[in-house]
């Protein structure tokens, strides 16, 4: 069950970051 939760957990993380990712990309377009 840990190791589920764990998975779940990072992968909400990483999904969180690409997010932020486009919204700055969208907020600062770089050159």
């Amino acid at each position: 069950m840990k190791q589920i939760l764990i998975v779940l957990f990072y992968i909400a993380v990483a999904s969180a970051s690409i997010v932020q990712d486009f919204g700055d990309e969208d907020s600062q377009p770089l050159p």
